[in-house]
């Protein structure tokens, strides 16, 4: 296993040079805060002994020496008036510096999670399908959304322990400056503490994390499962089991948050107690060793810096708690997340087209030559040794039983699944080439059994694919091709669908997904039992105007019904 640091290393070489720039122009604002806050620290000893009239000139020289932005403004004849000024204005100023540094670490974290959710996304769904459809949908979403933000939260962490590092940096350098002795007792119990306390709890955070990440994925697979399911909950009041099985993972996962939580900010408040008593102690034995009075005003440096130092000593452990919680999150996005050199050779091969020369001449436009394909995690072969030719203009019914690979047939001729022996050709082009399959894609159209509906009108769900102009007469021929004629003349064609066409009952849902495929007005038609929400007359009617309609196109359909296969010209028998 890496460690934090390997991966966040591994992390930031997916940054844009933008975030990197912006990432080091944070850093140098904390440096600035920094020496700000060493500025207000060597100029409260001489505020303190004018405040009370007290003769501190040692510590005060110390002070004024190390004042590097007023140090010409005064000296021991300065006005207390002007001392208490050049304070404030310190404090003041070192405050917004703090706060534009925050704004600055806030604005770079959110850009660089928008950026990591764009490449996350990507990388996703450059995938290959065999590999999509092989994993958990759940996780996929997490990895996108819970992943995202937790990320986010560590590059904001790595930004607050480099400002809090340099800021703890400047109050120890300027507590030095005034007594060693007191500030290598205060700086080791402090620091030691932090360290003993992070080791004993490092594993325990790792291992919260994980919970974290697993519940998190648990809980978007089992939402998900519900809404799929929300019909059988009802008819078999199964509410009792669901809300269940969602209360035990989320108790579990609200606990360990609420651990992780706790570990991260427990130890600031037995840190306060300690350094009280050292600074009692301290206080009591500067008493018996120097006039009351005179140390007063290291007295209230000291106290000063410990106000400042110990919340910067917390933000740190703090901040590193977090990183290791969250550290199995940034695990799996480096995960997903390939190099740029490689990330650019994925993109090319979903996107680039070579245009290869074709002889259209040819009748047998796709070609499936000993093919066979077993799935990763499958014991057999879903298609062995198969052997197909399919003619221009021609329409092909691929009929057969249940599970004998009608559809992984559909997925291979389209593509998207590579055999795993053989070779499928479009005209002569073997798809197996990235390119190549590309240029096929732009000759397919595809009706799938569950066609995705957006949250649109009818008419945008129609053209949503085409990458021609609007044609309103030929949507309008399409329309009536797929039987919508009278819903559309009644409703419009602005009709809005609704999140996965909720408005629409299944039958119009499936006749939009076959009007897109049709609108899209390719060579080729595949058609995967799209009709299995239409009734009987319907499906005829449907299937005839196609038929009749768009009869040059070559069309591949897998259907069920049998009353529909004596329109195909050839049927394709899986069984046999």
């Amino acid at each position: 296993m890496k460690s934090s640091l390997e991966n966040i290393i591994d992390l930031w070489g997916h940054f844009s040079l933008k975030n990197k720039i912006l990432f080091c122009v944070t850093t140098f604002s904390s440096i600035i805060s920094a020496i700000f806050e060493t500025q207000v620290l060597v100029t409260f000893i001489p505020l303190i002994s004018k405040l009370t009239s007290i003769d501190s000139s040692s510590n005060a020289d110390i002070s004024l020496r190390y004042n590097f932005i007023f140090r010409n403004l005064y000296s021991e004849n300065t006005s207390t008036s002007k001392v208490l000024f050049i304070f404030s204005f310190l404090v003041v100023t070192s405050a917004l510096i703090r706060l534009l540094f925050l704004y600055l670490a806030s604005i770079n974290a959110a850009s660089i999670g928008s950026q990591l959710s764009k490449l996350c996304f990507k990388s996703i769904i450059y995938r290959p399908y065999i590999n999509l459809i092989a994993e958990d949908t759940g996780e996929i979403i997490e990895m996108i959304l819970g992943n995202i933000a937790r990320t986010i939260k560590v590059i904001m962490s790595c930004s607050v322990i480099i400002s809090s590092s340099l800021l703890t940096l400047a109050i120890i350098f300027s507590l030095l400056l005034v007594d060693v002795k007191i500030t290598l007792i205060i700086f080791s119990v402090l620091v030691s503490s932090y360290l003993i306390l992070y080791r004993l709890a490092k594993l325990k955070l790792y291992n919260n994390g994980k919970v974290v990440f697993s519940s998190s994925t648990s809980i978007i697979s089992l939402g998900k499962e519900s809404i799929y399911s929300i019909k059988e909950i009802i008819i078999k009041n199964l509410y009792s089991k669901y809300i269940n099985k969602f209360e035990k993972i989320d108790v579990k996962l609200r606990r360990k948050q609420a651990s992780s939580q706790f570990i991260a900010l427990y130890p600031r408040y037995i840190l306060e107690a300690i350094s009280i008593l050292l600074l009692t102690n301290i206080a009591y034995s500067m008493g018996k060793n120097e006039v009351n009075l005179s140390i007063l005003p290291k007295l209230g440096f000291f106290s000063l810096g410990f106000i400042r130092l110990l919340p910067a000593i917390q933000q740190i452990y703090s901040r590193l708690s977090n990183i290791r919680t969250f550290l199995s999150s940034i695990e799996a996005l480096n995960s997903v997340l390939v190099s740029k050199k490689e990330f650019k050779k994925i993109e090319i091969e979903n996107t680039e087209i070579k245009f290869p020369p074709i002889n259209k001449n040819i009748e047998k436009i796709i070609r499936a030559e000993n093919i066979s394909f077993k799935y990763p995690k499958g014991q057999n072969e879903a298609i062995t040794n198969l052997s197909l030719t399919f003619e221009k203009g021609k329409h092909y019914a691929i009929v057969g039983k249940s599970g004998c690979g009608k559809s992984t047939l559909i997925d291979l001729l389209l593509g998207i699944l590579t055999p795993t022996k053989g070779n499928i050709y479009f005209y002569d082009i073997n798809i197996k080439q990235p390119q190549f399959r590309n240029f096929y894609y732009r000759k397919i159209a595809y009706v799938p059994q569950t066609p995705i509906i957006l949250n649109e009108s009818i008419k945008n769900n129609i053209i949503l694919d085409s990458d021609s102009f609007f044609d309103e007469e030929y949507l309008y021929k399409v329309i009536k091709s797929v039987n919508l004629e009278n819903f559309v003349q009644k409703n419009g064609i602005n009709f809005f669908c609704g999140e996965d066409g909720i408005n629409l009952s299944g039958g119009q849902r499936q006749r939009i997904a076959i009007a897109r495929a049709l609108y899209a007005n390719k060579a080729i038609l595949f058609i995967d039992e799209c009709c299995s929400a239409l009734d009987s007359a319907t499906e005829n009617d449907v299937m005839n105007a196609i038929f009749t309609n768009f009869k040059n196109k070559t069309i591949i359909s897998v259907t069920h019904n049998i009353n529909q296969i004596e329109k195909y010209d050839e049927i394709i028998r899986l069984e046999e």
